[in-house]
């Protein structure tokens, strides 16, 4: 796994959050988007570190989002 291709994993995994415009774990995202577990982590690495996702814990483990900014 080298950065370019995190990066593209990343853009894969930002529009299956952007696109459901739902919170997904990280099953969920691994069904949705047909990556790996270590594929899906890098991304989520990746857009956590570009402030583009936003990361939940519950009982059920983390659930992840994108992050939307919005100006009134």
């Amino acid at each position: 796994m080298n950065t370019e291709n995190i990066g593209k994993n990343a853009g894969i995994v930002w529009r299956t959050l952007h696109g459901n415009d739902v919170e997904m774990n990280f099953d969920e995202l691994i069904k949705a988007t047909k990556l790996d577990l270590m594929q899906v982590a890098a991304a989520v690495g990746w857009l956590a570190r570009e402030n583009k996702i936003i990361m939940k814990e519950n009982n059920n483990g983390i659930l992840l989002t994108v992050f939307k900014e919005c100006y009134y």
